[in-house]
């Protein structure tokens, strides 16, 4: 409490860059504490870039401070998290006593989305979204969202087709990796300075605490911070591909801090919208006022879980996808289609069992599994995989007589395979079909289906025979290839530790190769894995998106959404 007391001091005595007088009495004195104390609140204070302090010279003269950033937004946002918390009076004290009813005002308002004058962009969704945490993110829609909750220290130019700062004021390679100068004035979403520290101190949570993108990081070797803005990304292994390990969504700089009085953690961005509420029914995130870049032209983004029924469609309805129905408002609707870079595939888990340790085994299943076909009633609307990148042309067939003939060669599990797959329509009822054919084979199979995240979690993996599941390309086909490698939990627990130690060193051969050889490169190591009997592609699938014509959007992106930052809406 003496740091936020000690902001309201400077906000009522100081103005910003005018070197004022003032006291360590006058800190003991407002603040309530020893002068110990108050000696820590100000080196504090230095440290995060609020003030410069200069300590007294000769007899009878102060110690001058001097206000480098305005401390107001500091304190409402704090205020605003004690408000939520309950701790309102506490929360009142750090209010200017003449903006304090214009500031509950606006708290009001601001968990209000039916104002006139705001754009919310509305998207209806079949569920609710899942955790936004940058290190924890494993599914598009929500990796989608958290692109514009966190920035990043780079980002592709997709027109000029480099790279250019975000973050990163400047980059440069070195010899060890790449040294970044940060923008100054950069913040978070609650006014807490982002530093060359609050990139290093992101970097070690990614690379301790992720399950997911522990792996994919690791290729990074540190970060060492030279003072505030400077620092340096050391990588021996991936310098190739360093730039790409910082644009991705991982990488989106997160404040972290841990919960409280019954409170998880709280992750606070750094993007250009910042999340204002997030349950089972709603989504909302609004135009941050600390972002450094361009603003957005929408004020907020609403996602909306349509199984409350909370809103009519139609009026609440901006953009959606096809799982959702459009009733009687096909007019009033552009639809947009393309085939999703990407495929569904299967996986087997060698560590599973005996059984399927063998590679015999293995690829006799996984030449059943490719004779069974898909379920008659979404076969027409997919199209056969022989890779993530294939091009989807061909229509996906069974053969049953030859998954007859190859059971009839197959040695029987011990105890029935345990499938398991994700809550999506077609996924189970692939699922379905797959276990109902091959036990009528004798190879006795059941379906356990898991939501998000248990699924992705490794205890539950490794206890499936057969996963099935799907990957999503993005534009940088690199990192896609990594991402699915390296940061998907489901293929890590398919690898015996002497495949997982053969997949690094493929990979290793890979990274200092040119783009275009880096990219034959991942295809050759895919169908090495097909080979193992320990992957099968099975089939493309087509993204649609259903977008109001109220709505003017640019092209859809390979993930399926638009590009949130690029909308404007007309009334």
């Amino acid at each position: 409490m003496h740091y936020w007391k000690a902001l309201t001091l400077l906000r009522d005595r100081l103005a910003i860059n005018t070197p004022t007088p003032l006291s360590l009495d006058t800190f003991t004195h407002e603040l309530g504490c020893t002068k110990r104390n108050a000696q820590l609140v100000v080196k504090k204070l230095v440290d995060n870039g609020v003030i410069r302090w200069q300590p007294s010279v000769g007899r009878g003269n102060f110690p001058s401070a001097t206000l480098l950033k305005d401390p107001r937004p500091m304190l409402e946002n704090k205020a605003r998290r004690w408000i939520e918390k309950g701790k309102v009076d506490l929360a009142v004290s750090l209010i200017a006593p003449q903006q304090r009813e214009a500031f509950i005002a606006a708290y009001i308002a601001r968990y209000q989305t039916g104002s006139h004058d705001e754009d919310i962009l509305q998207i209806p969704f079949y569920r609710g979204t899942h955790d936004l945490d940058p290190i924890g993110i494993t599914r598009r829609t929500e990796q989608h969202l958290a692109n514009y909750l966190y920035a990043k220290l780079l980002r592709f130019d997709e027109q000029a087709r480099c790279y250019r700062g975000d973050l990163a004021q400047i980059f440069q390679t070195t010899e060890r990796g790449m040294a970044i100068t940060l923008r100054k004035g950069l913040c978070f979403h609650n006014g807490e300075p982002l530093t060359a520290e609050s990139v290093r101190q992101h970097f070690e949570r990614l690379v301790t605490t992720s399950e997911h993108y522990r792996l994919l990081y690791q290729l990074i070797d540190g970060i060492e911070v030279h003072d505030r803005y400077r620092l340096e990304i050391i990588s021996s292994q991936a310098r190739h591909i360093l730039p790409k390990l910082l644009c991705t969504g991982a990488m989106g700089i997160a404040f972290w801090t841990e919960g409280s009085e019954g409170r998880g953690a709280n992750v606070i961005g750094s993007g250009p919208f910042e999340l204002v509420e997030q349950t089972e029914w709603r989504t909302l995130m609004k135009v941050s006022r600390y972002y450094h870049g361009y603003r957005p032209w929408v004020d907020g983004i609403e996602v909306w879980n349509i199984g409350d029924k909370a809103k009519d469609f139609a009026p609440n309805s901006h953009l959606f996808h096809p799982l959702l129905e459009l009733d009687n408002h096909e007019g009033e609707y552009e639809q947009k289609a393309q085939w999703e870079a990407g495929c569904e595939y299967v996986l087997l888990n060698a560590n599973r069992s005996a059984w399927l340790s063998s590679l015999n085994r293995r690829k006799k299943l996984m030449a059943i599994i490719d004779a069974l076909g898909v379920p008659a009633s979404f076969a027409d609307n997919v199209a056969k995989a022989n890779g993530m990148l294939s091009t989807p042309s061909e229509p996906l067939q069974a053969n049953l007589g030859l998954a007859r003939q190859l059971a009839a060669q197959l040695d029987k599990p011990p105890k029935p395979l345990q499938l398991l797959t994700y809550e999506l329509g077609q996924h189970i009822e692939y699922a379905h079909h797959l276990a109902d054919l091959l036990s009528e084979l004798g190879i006795l199979c059941q379906v356990l289906v898991l939501p998000f995240p248990e699924f992705c979690r490794k205890p539950n993996l490794s206890q499936a025979d057969i996963i099935l599941s799907g990957e999503v390309f993005s534009d940088d086909v690199d990192m896609s290839w990594l991402g699915w490698l390296l940061a998907s939990t489901s293929v890590q627990v398919c690898l015996t530790d002497a495949q997982m130690r053969w997949l690094q060193q493929e990979l290793a051969s890979i990274y200092p190769l040119s783009e275009s050889k880096r990219v034959k490169a991942y295809q050759s190591l895919e169908k090495k894995l097909i080979k193992k009997g320990l992957y099968l592609p099975r089939f493309h699938v087509q993204q649609n998106l259903s977008v109001a014509k109220s709505v003017t959007i640019t092209e859809l992106l390979s993930n399926g959404w638009v590009d949130f930052s690029e909308v404007v809406m007309t009334h």
